[in-house]
């Protein structure tokens, strides 16, 4: 009798702990405050910190550990286009607090008579009449039927520029200041016998750089690209073989305005995709 009587002491005792963290949990730990916490800019955010709190819909009284934060996310998110939900801190015992970083105008896509201008996570930010200070993007579609602020773009395949490159130290303002115009171009290999994608980079300086086959180690040949970007002057004076018309000797007037081909080895074998080289085409 005495070891039952022990059993239902200890299960009393488990039972009332477990009451007591639930109700602790709605007590101590209902969530009573809301903060909102700007990691970046608010250039182009036009809701008050109040009203994207309200935007939030936040259930006041209930246990923090168990509230549907992608809810919440999902609903700030839709309130201003801008807005980027990083995360929402649980700080206890009773407070949320958002951390927020506003979206960055990056590419633009013509769309029935307008720019589409959205970020990198291909999220409209807003319609334009001109894609100034962005990175216009031609040769794609995208798969969605029809397209408003706040939508996210759907599309095959879409080379992602900006990440390559911020990765790499340059930030939105220096990658606007490059390129011009990206154009995704549908090219013919007559060595695989099959349509390959290139990536043609127009930039501001005159120059053309055409990433062939651009499914295939992008983001080395995207290396390659900045590597000769940064060095091509001091190839002046250099000679090169231009076809149907021999020997060329470079100067600043060829560089100007010159086309930059950058392309992978096609042995397998030997190469992998970090292999890459670059040919200097000039007129």
């Amino acid at each position: 009798m005495s070891k039952r009587k022990n059993l239902f002491i200890i299960l009393g005792v488990i039972i009332f702990l477990i009451g007591l963290l639930i109700l602790l949990s709605f007590t101590v730990f209902s969530l009573k405050e809301v903060e909102i916490d700007f990691r970046t800019s608010q250039t182009n955010i036009t809701l008050t910190s109040d009203e994207i709190i309200e935007s939030g819909e936040f259930n006041y009284g209930g246990s923090v550990f168990f509230h549907n934060k992608k809810g919440y996310i999902k609903k700030i998110e839709s309130a201003d286009p801008y807005i980027k939900v990083i995360n929402i801190e649980t700080t206890f015992p009773s407070k949320f607090v958002v951390h927020l970083a506003e979206r960055q105008e990056i590419y633009s896509i013509l769309y029935n008579n307008q720019f589409l201008i959205f970020d990198d996570e291909f999220k409209v930010l807003k319609l334009s009449s001109s894609s100034e200070n962005t990175m216009l993007i031609e040769g794609l579609s995208f798969k969605n039927e029809e397209v408003k602020v706040g939508d996210y773009l759907v599309f095959d395949y879409f080379p992602n520029v900006y990440e390559i490159l911020f990765e790499r130290n340059y930030n939105l303002g220096q990658q606007t200041a490059m390129i011009e115009k990206i154009t995704v171009k549908d090219e013919f290999d007559d060595v695989v016998n099959q349509n390959q994608k290139d990536i043609q980079l127009n930039l501001y300086n005159g120059q053309t750089y055409i990433i062939k086959n651009s499914e295939y180690g992008f983001k080395y040949k995207m290396q390659l690209f900045l590597n000769v970007f940064s060095q091509i002057y001091g190839l002046i004076g250099q000679k090169i073989q231009v076809e149907g018309v021999g020997e060329v000797t470079l100067t600043k007037d060829n560089i100007d305005n010159c086309q930059v081909v950058i392309n992978n080895y096609y042995d397998w074998t030997s190469y992998d995709e970090t292999d890459c080289y670059f040919n200097i085409i000039v007129s």
